[in-house]
């Protein structure tokens, strides 16, 4: 197994659509370990085949997320809040 540099370590937690990604769905990643497993599962799958730079790898995992998921969304995002 290759170790990340350091470089790499930064370029990855300083990715703007990551952070992006992080910001729009603070509210329940990491808080709800679930959610975050699958999405941390979704990320897994897909990034053989989308790199992890492109918007369409974060439209990716919130679609499947949402997909397979959206019972345990709606408490985060419904207006019941």
């Amino acid at each position: 197994m290759n170790d990340l540099t350091e470089e790499q370590i930064e370029k990855m937690f300083n990715d703007p659509k990551m952070l992006l990604w992080e910001q729009c769905n603070c509210v329940w990643f990491i808080k709800d370990k679930k959610l975050t497993k699958e999405a941390f599962k979704i990320s897994n799958e897909i990034n053989c085949y989308i790199p992890g730079e492109s918007q369409e790898y974060w439209d990716q995992i919130d679609i499947r997320l949402y997909k397979y998921h959206k019972h345990m969304l709606k408490k985060y995002y419904s207006m019941n809040n």
